[in-house]
């Protein structure tokens, strides 16, 4: 929910294939998170069966002005849920992610789509009503496993359907050229009419720095660049600034969280605080 500006802008745009191309970039943004490739250091904390997470941002902070819930719903196999609302869209998805190892890497496996409504309103020349969105997320690997620097990045393609015309976006992920080409980070993207042609208007860039949008091949103004990491973020696992601050108990959330709220977890603050093996012990206690 880092770039949830570019579902507001969406929401409030007049034109059609403008509202799919802010749709497109939003759901490649959520990619960047995992630009630093010290993300791949260490596996992430795995939370517990019925344990939430519920964030609510205010107005007047970027991104803002939404309410974000998630539960994990399944231990196994691993099943999360989430809801998302703002004052003109509505997000939601339940994911089941899955990995298989190749050796020398594994293949990350995320199933369910994620699903958007925008509440368009009357202001859209006639156009009120809600438009429904919907997108895979992308298969992602995590490479040199075993040896090497570990780093992940998207394969294949994706399509962004817009469910309520039958437009969509194709988004390739450009393979990485030759085996010391390093990651693979530029795609392109092409908005198809309903009928399945190609349109003028589609995107290009990288994941993990900007993308532009293209009409006729040519590229025109940039629609999403990416947000800063924490300072030193070699040293705290490549975690951008908004992704830091999800951690905190701000004025609006004290005493209201639910007991089962990740920001509650005793081991986690301990891990915070850099008391790893007492972080262990309390991890070990709370999942017995």
């Amino acid at each position: 929910m880092e770039y949830a500006e570019l579902l507001d802008a969406a929401a409030t745009h007049p034109q059609p294939h403008m509202r799919h191309l802010l749709l497109t970039a939003f759901a490649i943004s959520a990619l960047s998170a995992n630009r630093a490739k010290e993300r791949s250091i260490r596996k992430p904390f795995n939370p517990m069966l019925g344990e939430t997470y519920e964030l609510v941002r205010a107005s007047g902070e970027v991104p803002g002005n939404f309410r974000f819930v998630a539960e994990k719903v399944s231990h196994r196999p691993v099943k999360m849920a989430c809801q998302a609302d703002g004052q003109r869209w509505s997000l939601t998805q339940s994911s089941k992610p899955v990995q298989k190892f190749w050796g020398k890497s594994a293949e990350l496996i995320t199933e369910g789509r994620v699903h958007v409504v925008l509440r368009l309103g009357e202001d859209k020349g006639g156009q009120g009503g809600d438009e429904c969105y919907s997108w895979p997320i992308p298969t992602m690997f995590l490479r040199n496993v075993v040896m090497g620097e570990k780093y992940v990045e998207p394969v294949g393609h994706i399509a962004v359907l817009n469910e309520t015309t039958g437009a969509s976006c194709s988004v390739e992920f450009k393979a990485t050229k030759g085996m010391w080409g390093g990651r693979s980070e530029e795609l392109e993207a092409h908005l198809m009419s309903p009928d399945g042609r190609r349109t003028q208007h589609g995107l290009i860039g990288n994941w993990t720095s900007s993308l532009s949008l293209t009409e006729t091949g040519k590229s025109r103004e940039v629609l999403w660049k990416v947000g800063e990491l924490v300072k030193g973020a070699e040293n705290r696992y490549g975690m951008p600034v908004f992704g830091a601050q999800l951690n905190e108990i701000t004025e609006i959330e004290k005493g209201k969280c639910a007991i089962t709220d990740s920001r509650l977890r005793a081991d986690q603050r301990l891990a915070e605080d850099g008391n790893l093996d007492e972080a262990e012990r309390m991890k070990t206690k709370l999942e017995e």
